[in-house]
């Protein structure tokens, strides 16, 4: 499991990124969906990062601001997890950024899902469906229409972070 620690600013991304990931197979934590309203946050996100295989940092410049980001991403340092970066807007490059594994997605949301998925499991997205059938069925998906609906869970995600 992953870890994802963002901002309030890019709530909306890490949701998003979270639904993504679950979808190609990658168990992911994130507060909005794992912590109830009347927990301690705090302990709570503690637990999951020492729980966790490794962090994703959601990086933008607020990201860099908040002391919390700084807090979560030492935690993993300090217990030897593997730390990713998904840079959702231009950073100034620090030090500590040096041998990490970057996932840009300040050009195309794809893109970096594929460098992510490449960094996490070694197979970038694109790359992973080594079926012939497989392949097909993707294919037949993306030619679908999109659907109007959202899913029940994203709403109610969406929700809990309107309410925080």
């Amino acid at each position: 499991m992953l870890y994802i620690a963002y901002t309030r600013e890019d709530a909306l991304f890490a949701v998003q990124l979270a639904e993504d990931l679950n979808d190609l197979g990658v168990e992911v934590w994130l507060d909005l969906q794992e912590i109830s309203a009347t927990a301690d946050w705090e302990a709570a996100q503690r637990a999951a990062i020492e729980a966790s295989e490794g962090l994703i940092a959601v990086l933008s410049p607020e990201a860099l601001r908040r002391d919390h980001m700084r807090r979560e991403v030492q935690q993993a340092f300090t217990a030897g997890k593997q730390v990713y970066l998904a840079v959702t807007r231009r950073v100034p490059w620090r030090d500590w950024m040096a041998g990490l594994s970057v996932a840009d997605f300040t050009t195309s949301y794809e893109a970096g899902l594929d460098a992510l998925m490449l960094h996490i499991t070694g197979v970038a997205r694109a790359d992973s469906p080594t079926d012939e059938a497989e392949q097909w069925l993707r294919q037949q998906e993306k030619a679908r229409p999109p659907k109007t609906q959202g899913k029940q869970p994203r709403r109610s995600i969406l929700g809990k972070l309107l309410r925080r």
